[in-house]
C-alpha cells in the first residue's frame, strides 16, 4: 500500500507565498521538523489467490477441507438413503436419481459453509467472469472431447483388464448397462433440469471448483491434483459400471483441463450438463437396443 504524496502544485503555491512574504531578520527563519513516516498494519495475505484454479493455502488446510466435505457428504448419504422410497414414490419418473439431486442440495450447503469459515470468495472455486467467447468456445469443444475421452477409457479398460486377468466380459458390462438404463429417469423437462443443468452445476463445483484445487495445493501439483479428482471423480460414479470408472474419470479429465484452461469453471458446467443432457434423451433408444442386444451376445458362442 502506498501513501499519497502532496502534488506538486501544492507544493509550489506554499513555496512561493513563503517567498513573497518579506523576511526582517534570519532569526524569522524557522525550519519545520521534517515529516515522518507513517507505519501502516501489514496488510494479511489473501488466501487464495486471483488466478484459478490455484488457491493459496497450506498442504494441512486443503486436506482437512477435503476430509471435512466428505464426512459431510457421507452424513448426507445416509440420510438421504433413508428417503429413498419416499423420493421414489413421490416422483416414480424420475426415478432413484432423485438421490443425486438430494446430494447435490447438500454439497452446495457444505461448500459455501466452508467458504464462509475460509473467507474465500466464489472467484476462488472458478464462479468468475471470463469472455463470452472463450467460454462458449471451450464449451463446444469439450462436448466432442468428452465422447473421445469415453472412447479412449474404454480401450484402456480393455487393456488394463486384459493384461491383469478378471476383466468383465463384453456380456457382463451389456448386463451393468442394461440395470443402470432400467433405473434412470425417463427424458422430461424435468430430467433436464435435474440431472442434465443442476448435475452440472453441483458436480462441477464440488470437483472442479472445490476440490480440484484443494488436491493441488495438497500436492503441490497441478498434474497429481488433475489425475487424482479425476479418478475420485470415476470412483463415484461406480453405480454406473464398472467400465464407467474409468469412463467417467475420462469426463472428469477433460473438464479439468477445460477449467485449467480457462481458468472458470463456466464452460465446464455447461459442457458437462450439455453432455448429461444429450445422453439423458438417448436412453429410451439404448433401452430398446438392449434386449436385442443381450440376446445377440447369449447366443454367441464361448470363446
Amino acid at each position: 500500500m502506498t501513501l499519497d504524496t502532496p502534488s506538486p502544485g501544492r507544493g509550489s503555491d506554499h513555496e512561493s507565498q513563503s517567498d513573497s512574504a518579506p523576511m526582517s531578520s534570519a532569526q524569522d527563519i524557522t525550519l519545520s521538523p521534517a515529516p515522518t513516516a507513517i507505519a501502516l498494519p501489514t496488510a494479511t495475505p489473501r488466501a487464495e489467490s486471483s488466478c484459478y484454479p490455484i488457491v493459496r493455502m497450506r498442504a494441512y488446510d486443503a486436506a482437512l477441507d477435503l476430509l471435512l466435505v466428505t464426512l459431510a457428504l457421507l452424513l448426507a448419504e445416509s440420510f438421504v438413503g433413508r428417503a429413498v422410497d419416499w423420493l421414489v414414490n413421490r416422483w416414480p419418473d424420475q426415478g432413484i436419481l432423485l438421490i443425486n439431486t438430494a446430494l447435490g442440495v447438500a454439497s452446495l450447503l457444505i461448500i459455501g459453509i466452508i467458504l464462509l469459515i475460509r473467507k474465500q470468495s466464489l472467484s476462488s472455486i472458478g464462479i468468475r467472469s471470463a469472455s463470452p467467447g472463450l467460454i462458449i468456445g471451450a464449451w463446444l469443444a469439450a462436448i466432442p472431447a468428452c465422447y473421445i475421452a469415453m472412447i479412449l477409457m474404454a480401450l484402456l479398460y480393455a487393456v488394463v483388464s486384459h493384461s491383469i486377468g478378471g476383466g468383465l466380459s463384453i456380456e457382463e458390462i451389456a448386463a451393468e448397462r442394461e440395470e443402470f438404463f432400467a433405473m434412470a429417469p425417463s427424458p422430461t423437462l424435468a430430467t433436464f433440469a435435474l440431472f442434465g443443468l443442476f448435475t452440472g452445476i453441483h458436480e462441477e463445483l464440488l470437483f472442479r471448483g472445490f476440490a480440484m484445487p484443494r488436491f493441488i495445493a495438497l500436492f503441490r501439483s497441478r498434474t497429481a491434483g488433475v489425475i487424482l479428482c479425476a479418478a475420485v471423480f470415476g470412483l463415484l460414479h461406480s453405480y454406473q459400471g464398472t467400465i464407467s470408472i474409468f469412463q467417467t474419470a475420462g469426463l472428469g479429465l477433460v473438464f479439468s483441463l477445460v477449467a485449467l484452461w480457462t481458468r472458470t469453471i463456466w464452460p465446464a458446467i455447461l459442457a458437462h450438463a450439455l453432455f448429461n443432457g444429450i445422453n439423458f434423451s438417448l436412453i429410451p433408444l439404448f433401452k430398446s437396443m438392449m434386449p436385442e442386444l443381450m440376446r445377440e451376445l447369449s447366443s454367441q458362442p464361448a470363446m
